[in-house]
């Protein structure tokens, strides 16, 4: 079914399916935008372009919705602590609705320390080490969001709590 054609520069509507005129829209001369989706919109398009030429291209697209990533906020839970070592359990709130992946990073060490769906990360910290600061990311195709703690302003204090 066709649900639009290209006609002197001007998008003309074909397709009588009404949602479809909300969904597209030409953003320049060259390109289709689809905007205002919802997640059960996810569907496969099938495109077929007809150059002026008569020369046909036909293309099929794979059409993922993802809700924006909400803002994540990290809580702490201090295990023990003592003037050489420090351990808490961090949380990361705001993946609880699904489809968002999480990961964990220190400061001053590369890479990613945990990833997956887990929240919660467990850090035994020496108040001698570098990087006390985590960072909480969460993350889907289309958006991602940090939150980061300095664990030196938890962990730091005289004796054990």
């Amino acid at each position: 079914m066709a649900i639009a054609a290209l006609k002197g520069g001007k998008l003309e509507w074909k397709s009588t399916w009404e949602r479809f005129g909300q969904w597209l829209e030409m953003a320049d001369g060259t390109t289709l935008r689809i905007r205002a989706l919802e997640e059960e919109d996810g569907c496969t398009l099938e495109v077929r372009v007809v150059f002026a030429s008569g020369d046909v291209l036909r293309q099929s697209f794979c059409l993922s919705v993802f809700e924006p990533v909400p803002d994540p906020e990290i809580y702490h839970h201090v295990v023990s602590k003592t003037g050489e070592m420090c351990n808490v359990t961090l949380h990361c709130m705001g993946s609880e609705k699904g489809g968002i992946d999480i990961s964990w990073e220190r400061e001053h060490q590369p890479g990613v320390l945990e990833e997956g769906s887990d929240a919660d990360l467990h850090v035994s910290w020496q108040p001698d080490s570098l990087g006390s600061t985590y960072t909480c990311l969460l993350s889907n195709p289309a958006d991602q969001k940090s939150a980061s703690l300095d664990l030196a302003s938890i962990c730091q204090s005289e004796g054990e709590e």
